[in-house]
């Protein structure tokens, strides 16, 4: 699956370190949001890294760092979207074996055997 055109080179790095642990079938809105949410979460945790989980705001108190909310709801949105596509995949799986199990049926009814 080739990353859209319309991603920008950090996006499109994202997309390939994610691509190949994904299914042939995943849609392609849901891997893009999964990379979007997974540079956001990566973003915010540089921030982290670089000024520490306590920052001064505009008084001189110290605070968490915003970043950690980013971050938060990026980890948030990310178990969200698999979540979805769990459901999806559960789904699609059952529709798949029910298929399955008619085309059996309907071959037994024949005398078609299990071939």
């Amino acid at each position: 699956m080739k990353p859209p055109k319309h991603l920008g080179p950090e996006l499109i790095a994202i997309w390939r370190e994610v691509e190949p642990t994904l299914y042939g079938d995943t849609p392609l809105s849901m891997v893009e949001a999964i990379c979007s949410q997974l540079r956001t979460l990566r973003g915010a945790r540089a921030l982290i890294e670089k000024d520490g989980l306590v920052v001064m705001d505009g008084k001189n108190i110290a605070m968490e760092h915003p970043a950690l909310a980013i971050e938060r709801n990026a980890i948030k949105q990310l178990a969200e979207l698999n979540g979805a596509w769990s459901a999806w995949t559960v789904d699609a799986w059952r529709e798949l074996r029910a298929a399955h199990a008619a085309k059996l049926d309907e071959r037994m009814k024949r005398g078609g055997g299990d071939g």
